[in-house]
């Protein structure tokens, strides 16, 4: 087994190491602080849960707009046009798979979505009283998930590892995916772009190799370029589009505007990257 089949089955697994951790300091945390009425009151109490924000102002962040008008855009090219995706749709045989995969997607992306939501509460009421950032216990905010790891199950010898195992699998599961989807684009789109000759097995396999290797190689790099630019998950969602739109913008050409060719879509894009 390989290619596209290791990468799903990995992804599985991955992804029930990570759903198991984060449950685990779900459900202990909430045990802690008290239960669940109890986390629900602390965050009411300090107003840390916010009825919708309806503002018409674009420059306002998190409004229902922004969220839900953006956030269809971004699912829409996550999961439309996504190499990632893609590639895992076209692995299966037919039509109506593809769209039953898509919605178990969904529904897993909901269910984890709220369960990080949960966590941000649990955070809140588990250091209502002691402000890590204030203490300077820690520096960023994306570090007070593991703070939190390590109040709740720190004294429980092995569980703080499962918690630092989901977060791998997590990040392995993204990684894995990634590079399998861009081993792929290197020989369709480039090698065979410039090369008429179709290449062999063998060829084909020490290129898709050779590609993960390189930029398995260059994720681990841009490791020690990444800890230098604050948070990360800020950095990520701000990069992020920089991609995103465009590609988005060339399939909802090629679909609605059939007419257009390669060089007017290349001017967009050169557009899309000054602005």
């Amino acid at each position: 087994m390989g290619g596209i089949k290791a990468v799903v089955l990995t992804d599985l697994i991955q992804t029930i190491v990570m759903f198991g951790a984060m449950l685990v300091v779900i459900i202990k945390g909430t045990l802690n602080v008290g239960g669940l009425k109890r986390v629900l009151d602390i965050n009411l109490k300090m107003d840390r849960i916010e009825p919708p924000n309806f503002d018409m102002n674009p420059l306002s962040r998190h409004t229902f707009w922004s969220l839900t008008i953006g956030g269809f855009v971004y699912f829409l090219q996550t999961s439309g046009v996504n190499q990632n995706m893609i590639q895992r749709y076209l692995a299966l045989s037919t039509l109506t798979k593809a769209r039953i995969s898509l919605w178990q997607c969904t529904i897993g992306i909901l269910i984890l979505t709220a369960l990080c939501c949960y966590t941000g509460l649990l955070i809140f009421a588990t250091f209502s009283k002691c402000d890590p950032l204030t203490t300077t216990l820690a520096k960023e905010k994306d570090q007070l998930l593991p703070i939190l790891v390590m109040e709740v199950l720190g004294d429980y010898p092995g569980l703080p590892g499962l918690f630092i195992a989901g977060i791998f699998s997590a990040a392995l599961s993204s990684l894995s995916t990634g590079l399998n989807s861009m081993a792929a684009v290197v020989l369709e789109d480039c090698y065979k772009s410039f090369f008429n000759k179709d290449p062999s097995e063998k060829q084909t396999y020490i290129l898709m190799k050779s590609t993960v290797v390189l930029m398995g190689a260059l994720c681990v790099g841009l490791v020690f370029v990444v800890e230098k630019l604050g948070t990360v998950l800020q950095l990520t969602m701000s990069i992020g589009p920089i991609a995103n739109g465009p590609s988005l913008a060339l399939f909802t050409m090629g679909i609605l505007l059939p007419w257009i060719n390669a060089k007017v879509w290349l001017l967009h894009l050169v557009c899309c990257c000054r602005l």
